[in-house]
């Protein structure tokens, strides 16, 4: 008589296990979606660092009639504070005769100042 007033409380082994697979599922495909964000955020905080680059150059450019052969040229037009960023910075922009480049970790991005085309890898 006792054992039929006695209710379960918990979950059965055999339940628990389900929640457990179900959770390793959708942690496995949530992981490879992540980290595409990632690399695509890495790429859109370079290619908008060079922005700016691209901008201090052309600036550059008008006033000197010459474009910056280093980063160094571009003193004045564009600080470090522009380019510190997440996944980027200060030391990863470099300036050479008309093409900025990002190199880091997560891959570099060219910037062409006279036609505006971009490249990444």
């Amino acid at each position: 008589m006792f054992g039929i007033l006695r209710s379960k409380k918990g979950f059965t082994l055999v339940e628990l296990i389900v929640v457990v697979i179900i959770v390793g599922i959708l942690a496995a495909v949530a992981i490879p979606m992540m980290s595409g964000n990632l690399a695509k955020a890495k790429k859109s905080e370079a290619m908008a660092a060079c922005g700016s680059l691209r901008t201090a150059a052309r600036l550059y450019y008008v006033e000197k009639t010459a474009w910056p052969t280093s980063r160094a040229d571009l003193i004045g037009y564009v600080t470090n504070a522009d380019l510190n960023g997440t996944y980027y910075g200060p030391g990863n922009y470099s300036v050479s005769s008309g093409i900025i480049t990002a190199n880091g970790a997560p891959g570099w991005v060219n910037l062409n100042v006279n036609t505006g085309e971009m490249t990444d890898g």
